[in-house]
């Protein structure tokens, strides 16, 4: 006669055969995600159409806010409007496969199941500023615990219930600025070699060209990356996208402030001119027949003199409003203005100069803003419209007025809205006197 087996036997039976569906179950989440999700649509879109992978960190995932102007998105659209026509052919498409943070060692595992259910006219790789502050010996080291996604599930959870360390004040919290002290173009070099190798590896597999794509900023930890991205593409032979020049170039002609954000990420224009340098380099490869653009900046510069950030106008019933462009559309936002230190009329309801001191350098509560920070949204395009009376009192107009304004957007947090500070735009002067 079989012996009973206890209670207790039973339970523990359910228990493992419970945690193995659940870790079978996150790796199917895990594997599906990487597939399905990337900015503006998974792999499955279009299925019919010639498709191109941009695959990469922030500077390919786009603005936030903002996926329509993203340098994969750009390049979508220089596909549909200049590409040879083929009948009824459905245009190509360009697939956004950027992910912030992404060190170059995710990308030959992120790219090996993409490359398996579709096949890419292209892939384009931007990858390698945020080795600068990941550890891929900590990262890529084989611990057996590691391979467990409910135990990283579990890890996961605890850190965000845990409290934050105290911060050191002697010691800088910028991650980039320690880590840059100690990484140079020799060590980061061999890993994003590495990295980039098996890449173009797995995409020759399957007869897909890979495309080195640089940073449009060179400067800091993306002129770094971008060193490295060009020495790993000649030594592999790799065709390499270099916007960075072009870039350069645009910044010079209307300051760095029009072409970047404060840390560097390209604003609109700067994606534009990526698109435009992956245009023609992928066109000299043979892998379009469209024809070439040329100047990568044509255009560019008088768009940009056309269309100020912020610009004092006429409204629809000619009372003055400020005009507010390449904002976040759809996101909320707060106007900031303060009144100019030199000015000797009369004194506005702006906060002065040192009261903002610092304001935009660190994450504050939203509701510690001065009285005079008005809120509002971007529409769709990205532009504002403000009534200067909303900044100013009604009488501004006669009496005269010398101030700065700044915009700057607002994320949610959990006890409110806090300021971003990357997205504060320049501070403009206007003068009236």
């Amino acid at each position: 006669m079989a012996r009973a087996r206890s209670p207790w036997f039973r339970r523990a039976a359910l228990l493992v055969v419970g945690l193995l569906l659940a870790e079978l179950a996150l790796r199917l989440v895990g594997v599906g995600f990487r597939v399905a999700s990337g900015r503006g649509g998974g792999v499955e879109r279009s299925p019919d159409a010639p498709a191109y992978l941009c695959i990469g960190d922030s500077c390919v995932w786009g603005p936030n806010f903002d996926p329509a102007r993203s340098y994969p998105a750009r390049l979508e659209a220089l596909l549909a409007e200049r590409s040879a026509p083929t009948g009824d052919a459905p245009h190509p498409i360009v697939l956004n496969y950027g992910d912030p943070g992404r060190p170059s060692w995710e990308v030959p595992r992120d790219l090996e199941p993409l490359l398996d259910v579709r096949r890419f006219k292209a892939v384009l790789v931007t990858v390698g500023a945020n080795n600068i502050w990941r550890d891929p010996a900590a990262e890529q080291r084989v611990v057996w615990a590691d391979r467990i996604r409910l135990w990283k599930l579990v890890r996961l959870v605890a850190a965000r219930l845990r409290k934050p360390p105290a911060v050191d004040p002697g010691r800088p919290t910028d991650a980039i600025a320690r880590a840059q002290g100690e990484l140079d173009e020799e060590r980061l070099l061999p890993q994003l070699r590495a990295d980039l190798a098996r890449s173009a590896e797995l995409a020759r597999a399957h007869g897909v060209p890979l495309f080195v794509v640089c940073y449009a900023a060179d400067v800091g930890s993306y002129g770094l990356a971008n060193r490295c991205l060009r020495r790993a593409a000649t030594e592999l032979a790799l065709p390499l996208v270099d916007p960075a020049p072009a870039a350069r170039e645009l910044a010079s002609r209307v300051g760095a402030e029009r072409v970047y954000f404060l840390d560097l990420h390209p604003r609109p224009v700067g994606y534009e001119i990526v698109a435009r340098v992956a245009w023609d380099a992928l066109r000299a490869a043979g892998v379009h027949g469209g024809a070439p653009l040329g100047d990568p900046l044509a255009g560019l510069e008088q768009e940009l003199a056309a269309r100020p950030l912020i610009e004092l106008a006429a409204g629809a019933d000619g009372a003055p409003e400020l005009v507010l462009r390449d904002g976040p559309p759809g996101a909320r936002c707060v106007l900031l203005g303060w009144e100019d230190p030199a000015w000797t009329g009369a004194v506005h309801p702006l906060p002065a100069e040192h009261e903002l001191a610092g304001l935009l350098s660190a994450e504050i509560d939203a509701g510690k803003l001065p009285e005079s920070a008005v809120r509002f949204e971007f529409d769709a395009a990205g532009d504002a419209r403000m009534p200067l009376a909303a900044l100013l009192p009604d009488e501004a107009e006669l009496r005269g007025y010398a101030f700065f304004v700044t915009y700057v957007a607002l994320r949610p947090t959990a006890n409110g809205e806090e300021l971003i500070p990357n997205s504060v735009a320049p501070p403009t002067r206007f003068v009236r006197y």
